[in-house]
């Protein structure tokens, strides 16, 4: 049997803003968004966006404009978003913490016609940004509300930017026939099999909305659902997250691997499981520990995947049994698994996972960069059939159930962020004018960390502290490497290729001896965790936990260490938001 899945009957062309429109009307009430203590009714989330889309069409100059939005995880961010789509516009989402420079390097590659953002963000991009007052207070009109004019087939919903191999983001323009694909597979696929139609259902969404992950989730609202868009710091403390999942009574759970791992930790975990009834767990892989302890629980366990390309999700599998897997392809959609040459391999070969169908997106903004990427292939019969060649290596068994085996090139996930590690070496070398960079990631998945080498003396390079300093204004933080290290000569292996294995053996001694007297001067427990979780010698008074080898997920594990070493709950977000050991120090000391 060739190792091919084709679920590509076309679905009928859906008017997506119409259906959402109809949600509208028979549940006004309802609550659509919940973020903190704002809540916002189906019909004040719908009448706020149509007034956000009579706006825009003042200023669009046609139909298939292209707008970035700036945005944040808030209901005001939703609308707007929503706003875009009613006037017939191409969301291209952009977050406000990231560095002005890509946000430049977006507005002119998507080349959008302007940008927007709502007041509350405080965003100064000049003239070319309409600033929107967003009230969320007014509703109950729905009866009153026009519908959306049809959609123009073939528009583009929106555009997603991912790490380029180039250096440079690239974006992703998928289409509405594609986003509606998604939704209707995921009903029929998913929510279906738990949930009946008219259930009434608190969901969350986790993933920022500049992550195609929140587009999967928004599409909630189109079942009825309620959003509750999770702030960073409770998304990242795990019995945070728990608490508010049982004083939320949330069905619907969405969250990345490694954060789930976290949560089945908690002394509240065997309620959280008895309480909610699905959990969609997505952008990494899972672990096999983390699957055989998910398989034997009382929800329905979702494992999901697919790249941007592809619309969000290609494929999914219900978590049962030993042997972690991503499932069956969705309706609509098309996965094969290719040799080298593009022919299919046998079944239980591994080759590259390709995908086609009509989760597809149209290519990329930079037109330059589908070849290769895109391909098209031929079948007995049948016309040639477009595909997006993943770089993932799969496999594909007699029960048509697909296997994830790892990547084939040089990308790789960071807190559920596709990176590549060739945009940052272009970074680094382009900042400090450096021919040879190699960045690496170094640890499981549970603790692994950007590392960055630099061929070059240390006595020639600029303080740590001023080069990271610059590199927060060209790259988003989940880019930003944990320690930057300069290495005279970089070792080979015997081919005369790079040795990325022996740099990362050299990373294991950076740095690592006791520095300074401060383990007389503060509590040495805190000392200890730090020292613990960084697997450090020693810490500075003026160290900053993520330029010295942190990161979001080792604060989450330093969070739950020093919760459980000091007896008091220590909060992811305090050190976050104090990221100097002195300034965490003074923090822990005025609670004490």
């Amino acid at each position: 049997m060739p190792a091919l899945v084709d679920n590509a009957e076309r679905v009928n062309e859906g008017q997506l803003l119409n259906s959402l429109l109809n949600v509208v009307r028979e549940t006004p009430e309802r609550a659509a968004v919940i973020s903190g203590e704002t809540r916002v009714t189906f019909s004040q989330l719908w009448e706020a966006a149509e007034r956000v889309a009579k706006r825009l069409k003042l200023h669009r100059r046609d139909s298939r404009d292209r707008v970035v939005v700036h945005v944040d995880r808030s209901a005001e961010s939703l609308v707007l978003m929503l706003g875009t789509w009613i006037a017939g516009l191409t969301y291209v989402p952009v977050d406000v913490t990231w560095p002005s420079e890509r946000v430049d390097f977006i507005s002119l590659d998507s080349n959008s016609a302007f940008e927007i953002s709502s007041k509350n963000l405080r965003v100064d991009r000049g003239p070319n940004c309409v600033v929107m007052d967003i009230d969320l207070k007014q509703g109950n009109r729905s009866s009153t509300v026009a519908s959306p004019s049809a959609s123009a087939e073939g528009r583009v919903s929106y555009v997603i930017y991912t790490s380029g191999s180039t250096g440079k983001p690239k974006g992703v323009l998928v289409e509405e026939y594609s986003v509606n694909n998604l939704l209707r597979a995921h009903w029929e696929v998913v929510y279906s099999k738990v949930f009946p139609k008219s259930a009434v259902v608190e969901s969350t969404l986790f993933a920022p909305l500049t992550f195609d992950a929140s587009i999967e989730r928004v599409l909630n609202l189109w079942l009825g659902y309620s959003l509750h868009l999770i702030n960073d710091e409770t998304r990242r403390d795990p019995d945070l997250m728990c608490n508010y999942i049982l004083q939320n009574k949330i069905a619907v759970l969405d969250t990345t691997p490694v954060l789930l791992d976290r949560m089945t930790s908690c002394e509240l975990w065997s309620q959280v499981s008895a309480q909610i009834k699905l959990c969609i767990v997505g952008g990494e892989a899972i672990s096999a520990s983390l699957w055989q302890r998910l398989s034997i629980l009382t929800p329905t366990f979702i494992n999901a995947y697919g790249p941007t390309e592809a619309t969000v999700n290609a494929s999914v599998a219900v978590i049962t049994g030993n042997t972690p897997n991503i499932g069956n392809a969705l309706p609509g959609v098309k996965m094969r698994i290719v040799g080298a040459d593009l022919s299919e391999v046998p079944t239980g070969s591994k080759g590259e996972i390709l995908i086609g169908g009509a989760g597809l997106c149209v290519g990329y903004t930079d037109p330059s960069l589908d070849a290769g990427k895109f391909v098209h292939l031929e079948r007995a019969g049948m016309e040639r059939e477009r595909y997006y060649r993943t770089g993932d290596l799969g496999s594909i068994d007699n029960a048509q159930t697909f296997f994830y085996h790892g990547r084939m090139d040089r990308q790789v996930k960071v807190s559920g962020y596709r990176v590549e590690l060739s945009e940052i070496e272009s970074v680094i070398a382009s900042a400090f004018g450096i021919a040879n960079v190699v960045a690496v990631v170094d640890g499981s998945p549970e603790q692994h960390r950007l590392l960055a080498f630099l061929e070059r003396a240390e006595d020639s390079l600029p303080s740590r502290v001023e080069m990271f300093s610059t590199l927060k204004t060209h790259l988003p933080s989940y880019m930003l490497p944990a320690a930057l290290i300069a290495v005279e000569t970089f070792p080979v292996t015997p081919s005369g290729k790079t040795d990325e294995a022996a740099l990362v053996h050299l990373a294991a001694n950076y740095d690592r001896s006791p520095t300074g007297d401060i383990e007389q001067t503060v509590p040495s427990a805190v000392l200890e965790v730090w020292c613990e979780i960084l697997s450090r010698g020693g810490v500075k008074e003026n160290d900053n936990f993520f330029e010295i080898g942190g990161s979001s997920l080792l604060a989450i594990r330093a969070a739950s260490r020093l919760t459980k070493v000091l007896g008091k709950r220590v909060p992811v977000g305090s050190i976050l938001e104090r990221p100097v050991f002195r300034d965490f120090l003074a923090y822990i000391e005025s609670r004490a």
